[in-house]
């Protein structure tokens, strides 16, 4: 998930030369699986996440000098000191490391150390500390010895940027933070951070859609601190505000985390154009997510079951499908959990008209668990139904799978 900064002058001190550099714009982002927020230069690579049987990873290339990287390490129970992890890790890398001196990462006291391989030919660069729950964390680098300074501006913006927890804005360089994480203009289905604070509580995005296109849009407190109040209003390509919702409605069947959140479900775009969403604090502040999904159609099939499947995350808290139906016919809907999903199921059902016809959470069947189920339910009229598959009370995420069976004609 990428933003722009603005360009700042940094003043180093590598090899011995005293180096003034102009920094480019940076890329927030935020690593889930390390829990931690970084930002990183805008021309390397987006970061590559692997995993090991020790650690996690995070690696970040520089696209512009080959034979430069970053690594970020975390790693749930070192079996060795901060000191000792990095020296290994830049040993595997080509070189060797001098005496420690004290830094900062994460605002947590660190070690810092230089490196470079014995004929000078390669440079390397590490900090590492314990984290307070016993992890390591560890930020080290190498490159070619042509290539270190552009090695060491990456290295301070990405340590020097670096914040515990995913779901936080990293640091600018004067020590403020990013506002957000993501691209302003917002893609189906990616979501993005934002920030809002007493200060700024009002932040703009845009989303490029197509006339009769409908989607749903979701703002949620992402650290679910239940401290602040969202709204977000939608205004069409020429200004008119077609949707808006400060605490979203539908209580445990829309999926989102506190009525605080705010979700736009359904909306019918009219017209082709760049849509402004707008979300603002009502109260409180902290760091939001917000993303937007389509709805989707598919078509009941005759004589055999029709399935659909998707997805409920953090963000994506409901997911919505149409159908094309006539009156009299009489189906069952059944939602499961996919394995490894952490899901409540929860169906709801409506009719042309938006009336609600069927809503379930648990199916009266005790074999299907937590899985939802809508029995037995006959259309009233024809035409274009939804289907809205979510989680129940804002627990859980994960795929899920809608069988939906005819049983009576």
């Amino acid at each position: 998930m990428k933003r722009m900064i603005a360009v700042v002058s940094i003043t180093l001190l590598f090899l011995g030369r005293s180096l003034v550099f102009a920094q480019g714009s940076g890329i927030a982002y935020s690593w889930e699986a390390g829990n931690i927020a970084f930002a990183y230069p805008d021309a390397w690579s987006s970061p590559n996440e692997t995993e090991s049987a020790d650690r996690i990873r995070v690696t970040i290339l520089d696209t512009l000098h080959e034979g430069t990287a970053l690594h970020i390490d975390r790693l749930a129970v070192p079996d060795m000191r901060v000191f000792d992890l990095m020296a290994a890790a830049l040993t595997d890398a080509g070189v060797s490391i001098g005496a420690p001196t004290n830094s900062l990462l994460a605002s947590i006291p660190a070690l810092e150390v230089h490196a470079r391989s014995p004929e000078s030919a390669v440079v390397g660069i590490g900090r590492g500390t314990t984290l307070p729950d016993g992890s390591a964390l560890l930020i080290w680098g190498a490159a070619p010895r042509e290539h270190g300074n552009a090695l060491l501006l990456a290295f301070d913006q990405v340590a020097n940027s670096l914040v515990l927890g995913a779901w936080q804005m990293p640091l600018l360089p004067d020590g403020s933070r990013y506002t957000r994480i993501g691209a302003e203009t917002l893609q189906l289905d990616t979501p993005a951070l934002g920030s809002l604070t007493f200060d700024v509580d009002t932040q703009l995005w845009a989303y490029a859609g197509r006339g009769g296109e409908t989607i749903s849009l979701y703002a949620l407190d992402i650290n679910r601190s239940e401290a602040l109040n969202l709204r977000m209003r939608l205004a069409a390509p020429e200004g008119t505000v077609i949707a808006e919702n400060d605490n979203h409605n539908g209580a445990a069947f829309y999926g989102l985390f506190s009525i605080y959140d705010a979700g736009l479900y359904d909306v019918t775009l009219p017209m082709d154009g760049v849509y402004t969403i707008e979300v603002s604090s009502v109260f409180g502040e902290g760091v939001y997510s917000i993303a937007v999904r389509r709805v989707d159609t598919f078509t009941l099939l005759d004589g055999e079951a029709s399935r659909v499947s998707g997805s409920i995350s953090d963000v994506f808290a409901n997911q919505t499908w149409r159908f094309q139906g006539s009156a009299g016919r009489i189906y069952t809907f059944t939602m499961f959990a996919q394995s490894g999903s952490t899901l409540d199921p929860a169906l709801r059902l409506y009719d042309p008209s938006g009336r609600i016809v069927a809503q379930n959470d648990d199916a009266r069947d005790p074999a299907l668990g937590l899985n939802a189920q809508i029995v037995q339910v006959e259309l009233p009229q024809d035409g274009l139904y939804r289907l809205e598959a979510t989680r129940y009370a804002g627990e859980g995420e994960g795929d899920y799978e809608i069988i939906i069976l005819e049983t009576a004609r």
